[in-house]
């Protein structure tokens, strides 16, 4: 199918509204600057990612945002997940970092583990914690004492590990050049995947969708190779490939989901929302043009964030809003 654009603007704060069927419209309603190559959205707080520091900002007024803590790791942070009061860090030869965010104004470490390799992104699942390690694959961490973490070994991938997701229990994990593995974390014995596919496209970053319905469904969504890629992993042991969608700027780096929709920060072309629905034939259902390439996105309940940059030294973070 040939994609269509609807709508132009700038990449800052803005306010959506239609439903899934229909075009969706945005409405910038504010922005600021920042270093960043990640960002998070929770409640009324952003959380955003930048060189070594993870920084907090209150956004109960979205056209006057406000810086109101930061921590600084000793390594780059490549990425970072949310769950309950912390905040779980992949930061590169540090390795894990556990942030307590209980008080936005002042994030603490509060525990941390030495990963063998480059911590790039992570997952949590129960507690356990995986960490997509570049070159050692995915290592599994015992955080249910957050005084002793414990490694509890590694998965190792074909490639180079980029991202984990998680989902029902399970984690999901995407390698470069091609690879899509699924493990349960819970089993006992060393970490092994329990369904893979060796077909995704130079992956990138793994999102994992759950559809409701008559048969519901669990939907991975990959980015890389110039597509948004979309996997059925509902039988995780036999993962199946279902549709390659080229995207209009032709550079999809991050995905967010929400409900069946997808909102694709890609490059130039900026946001692109895509209707998921129907999983194997993808449509995109809104679009907001972004005057420096679209680099993250998160979705909240009435805003949706865009990080924007040209790269180190050169990046303009604006962060964009999202649906109500």
């Amino acid at each position: 199918m040939t994609p269509k654009l609807l709508g132009a603007g700038w990449l800052v704060v803005v306010a959506a509204s239609a439903a899934s069927a229909q075009p969706m419209t945005f409405t910038r309603v504010g922005s600021f600057r920042v270093p960043v190559d990640t960002v998070e959205l929770r409640g009324s707080h952003a959380y955003v990612a930048g060189g070594r520091t993870l920084a907090i900002f209150d956004l109960s007024d979205p056209a006057a945002p406000r810086r109101v803590g930061a921590y600084a790791f000793p390594e780059q942070v490549w990425s970072f997940r949310l769950a309950g009061s912390y905040a779980y860090v992949a930061a590169n030869f540090f390795g894990l970092g556990i942030l307590d965010i209980s008080n936005p104004a002042a994030p603490t470490l509060r525990a941390s583990f030495k990963t063998p390799g480059q911590a790039k992104a992570v997952a949590v699942v129960g507690t356990r914690v995986l960490v997509a390690d570049h070159n050692f694959g995915v290592d599994v961490v015992d955080v249910s004492s957050l005084d002793r973490p414990a490694g509890l070994g590694s998965f190792f991938v074909d490639g180079y590990a980029r991202d984990v997701a998680a989902s029902g229990g399970l984690g999901f994990a995407v390698d470069a050049p091609t690879g899509l593995y699924i493990l349960d974390p819970s089993l006992p014995g060393e970490p092994e995947a329990i369904g893979q596919l060796q077909s995704a496209s130079a992956p990138q970053a793994i999102e994992i969708m759950e559809i409701a319905g008559g048969t519901p469904r669990t939907i991975a969504c990959v980015t890389g190779g110039g597509s948004l890629q979309v996997f059925d992993v509902t039988d995780p042991a036999r993962p199946v490939h279902l549709t390659t969608f080229r995207t209009p700027g032709g550079r999809p780096a991050r995905v967010a989901l929400k409900g069946t929709l997808a909102y694709v920060a890609d490059g130039p072309a900026g946001l692109l929302v895509i209707d998921l629905s129907a999983p194997s034939t993808p449509l995109i259902v809104g679009s907001y043009r972004t005057m420096a390439p679209a680099r993250d996105v998160a979705v909240g309940d009435t805003l949706v964030l865009v990080a924007i940059g040209a790269g180190e030294g050169t990046e303009e973070v604006v962060v964009l809003a999202g649906p109500r």
